[in-house]
């Protein structure tokens, strides 16, 4: 009798929650002017998904598959960010920085860019670290801007190799070496980044920390120049070299 109880004790649980998944199914209504991504992730979303919040952020704010509207972004990368999420924290980051549904604050998207960053999230070292070079949100400390840089870096992230050759170019955080400036250069510029390309013909046409080479510098001027880089564009006319 008594495991038969049981039993029945159990069925009786299992069949109260699958009515009350059922009913929670049913109750959530998903908003009409939902398509695609959106739609397919705001059931989720408002269960507690953090991934699926993390979608809604995105799409509310970027506007694909629901109405563009900030406010509404901000508040489901806010949901999934409580929970963790680490591209949900850099995301609320970007909101501070940009004014993204709410109020400009730097000294909060700094905040928001450093928890990320200590996860590892290598776009978030990046924004930190260019709050520390430029002092927004946080005290200037170029120091601390070449560490996070570097971790970015390291990870292969373009945009934080361009900044290394920054670093390395001016002395920002570390003993000038156009060498190594170049180095960091070359990294980002092989993978396309138009500002590492121009910089680095700029390297070669001047001899800094390489060897002179001005058919190398026109070679990047140009590809710069084709990815819409102004600054490319205007060295190559003052070169009376064609695009």
């Amino acid at each position: 009798m008594k495991v038969t109880a049981k039993k029945n004790v159990i069925l009786a649980l299992a069949l109260m929650i699958l009515s009350c998944l059922t009913s929670m199914a049913q109750d959530i209504v998903i908003p009409n002017d939902l398509t695609g991504e959106a739609r397919d992730n705001y059931v989720a979303a408002v269960r507690g998904d953090a991934e699926a919040q993390l979608v809604m952020g995105y799409c509310y704010r970027m506007g694909v598959g629901a109405p563009r509207d900030p406010s509404q972004s901000l508040f489901w990368y806010q949901k999934a960010a409580n929970q963790g999420n680490v591209v949900a924290i850099y995301n609320l980051g970007v909101c501070y920085d940009e004014g993204i549904g709410v109020t400009r604050n730097m000294k909060a998207a700094a905040q928001y860019y450093n928890t990320a960053a200590q996860k590892g999230d290598k776009y978030a070292q990046v924004s930190i670290a260019n709050c520390y070079f430029n002092g927004e949100g946080v005290p200037q400390n170029y120091d601390k801007a070449f560490k996070w840089f570097e971790k970015a870096a390291k990870q292969g992230y373009a945009p934080a190799q361009f900044w290394m050759g920054v670093c390395y170019d001016d002395g920002k955080g570390v003993k000038q070496n156009h060498k190594k400036a170049v180095e960091w250069y070359t990294k980002a510029a092989e993978q396309g980044d138009a500002q590492s390309q121009y910089n680095l013909a700029v390297s070669y046409l001047e001899g800094e920390g390489v060897k002179k080479d001005e058919q190398k510098a026109i070679m990047l001027l140009r590809q710069a120049a084709e990815q819409g880089d102004t600054d490319a564009k205007a060295l190559l006319q003052e070169l009376g070299v064609e695009m």
